[in-house]
């Protein structure tokens, strides 16, 4: 059974278009470079634009600890963008 994530994270209102471009940049890096990430998208609220979901779906337990091993990568940009810490919610898929 695939591993689910849906992270959610609030920006720097002052960091809005950063974010996105760390999110686009990030979404680009996973979607080549990791074939166990079957499916890794941001959204953005439309009622509050500081407000952002990621939604992550892996093949197995492997490949997101792959995924989350490269995380620490990227945290510059996220410490920088991040009004607060993410909200991480493993779900499963019915």
């Amino acid at each position: 059974m695939p591993d689910v994530l849906i992270t959610r994270m609030r920006v720097h209102a002052d960091q809005l278009d950063r974010a996105v471009g760390v999110f686009r940049d990030m979404q680009a890096d996973v979607r080549a470079n990791e074939p166990g990430t079957l499916d890794y998208q941001y959204y953005q609220a439309v009622d509050d634009p500081t407000v952002f979901w990621v939604h992550e779906v892996f093949a197995d337990t492997a490949a997101k600890q792959v995924h989350l091993g490269r995380h620490g990568q990227r945290r510059a940009d996220f410490d920088a963008i991040l009004a607060a810490p993410p909200e991480f919610n493993a779900v499963a898929m019915i």
